[in-house]
């Protein structure tokens, strides 16, 4: 029997575990068979490290303005808030963005072409739009309690990172040298909101940004253009993963509580006027 207890490893198991059981389901026979069997475990056991009142689930995110993302792999939420529409599977759930986290994409090995598919899934996740009717107001994630701040302290998606859904990529390995992710992620020139938060590797790679030599930054905003994409050999990247997301889900601010938008047609959503 063992002595102690090491978390580290633990947290890095997890990390194998998430990506063997996505390819497991992804060589099934069934197209929603994600949710089942060893990856139901493996999220099951994300779920418990998650501080309480945050779910994770797949599925597609939405806003209030007929935008949706793609397919997502991994979707982290305000389980007590998040508005779930579910059209008869796990896999299909449609989550409102209002109430969204962090949005991730699993794969087995990064190749150009998967690397190119997620930097554009990302890239419509940070292009959601929460709806407010007031810039001013906000409030932190697991809360409904809204709070109205200076003109400072508004709420802006685009230029405030930590107003924004966090979004990662987690693999097995790289398939290409770190260099050329480097130039291919430069190469698609978004606007610095656009760009994924982090991509890692469980074998131990972590791209992130930076400002300065081991300054890493939480989001390509903030960042210098120049060298502005760094890359840190990490014994524990998945680690330094769920200690980004507890930072979001911590200090991240999303827009003030209504699901009205979602619920009533324009018409009725005027002359009800919820207040929450």
């Amino acid at each position: 029997m063992k002595k102690s207890f090491d978390t580290f490893e633990y947290i890095k198991d997890l990390g194998k575990d998430l990506i063997r059981d996505f390819e497991k389901s992804a060589k099934t026979t069934h197209p929603h068979s994600v949710g089942d069997g060893r990856e139901k475990s493996a999220i099951n056991k994300l779920k418990d490290i998650l501080p309480a009142g945050v779910g994770v689930g797949s599925g597609f995110v939405i806003d209030s303005y007929g935008n949706i993302s793609s397919q997502c792999d991994i979707i982290i939420y305000e389980k007590n808030l998040c508005l779930k529409f579910n059209n008869g599977d796990e896999r299909n759930r449609y989550y409102n963005c209002e109430s969204v986290i962090a949005v991730g994409e699993v794969k087995s090995d990064i190749r150009k072409k998967e690397l190119l598919d997620t930097l554009q899934k990302m890239k419509k996740i940070k292009n959601l739009k929460r709806y407010t009717k007031n810039d001013n107001s906000f409030r932190g994630y697991l809360t409904t309690q809204g709070l109205i701040g200076t003109d400072d302290e508004k709420i802006d998606q685009k230029n405030k990172s930590l107003d924004q859904i966090f979004t990662f990529l987690i693999c097995n390995s790289f398939k290409m040298s770190i260099d050329k992710i480097i130039e291919e992620i430069k190469l698609i020139n978004y606007q610095k909101y656009e760009y994924i938060n982090c991509i890692i590797s469980v074998d131990g790679k972590f791209i992130s940004y930076a400002k300065c030599e081991n300054n890493i930054y939480y989001s390509r905003l903030g960042a210098n253009d120049s060298d502005t994409i760094t890359y840190s050999q990490i014994d524990y990247s998945f680690s330094m993963l769920l200690k980004l997301i507890f930072h979001t889900i911590n200090c991240g601010r999303t827009v003030s509580y209504n699901p009205n938008i979602y619920i009533c047609d324009n018409s009725n959503y005027a002359s009800i006027n919820y207040q929450f």
